[in-house]
């Protein structure tokens, strides 16, 4: 019991310092941690109350890193046309 206690502690420091970084996925982590630190010691209602917070950041990461993905398809798909483009008038000038 004491070592989930102590555990507690760190994930709790180590949750304010990602925190006041700016670390999603860091705070993510520590939430998960603390989750489970608090299942061993029999807090069930804290480890889900943890658990919700880690999902609640892993769906908006998921969904940032979607939506940059499709930014990139996007970037992508400009460029070949712009390629494309750029051929066809060289093609034009050479002829």
């Amino acid at each position: 019991m004491g070592e989930a206690s102590r555990a507690i502690e760190f994930q709790k420091q180590g949750l304010a310092l990602t925190r006041e970084l700016g670390d999603r996925h860091g705070e993510e982590q520590a939430l998960d941690n603390l989750g489970n630190a608090c299942a061993a010691l029999g807090d069930t209602n804290s480890a889900v109350e943890y658990h919700e917070q880690a999902l609640v950041i892993a769906h908006v990461r998921l969904v940032t890193a979607a939506v940059k993905e499709q930014r990139l398809v996007t970037w992508e798909i400009e460029y070949a046309d712009l390629v494309k483009q750029l051929s066809l008038s060289i093609h034009t000038i050479n002829n």
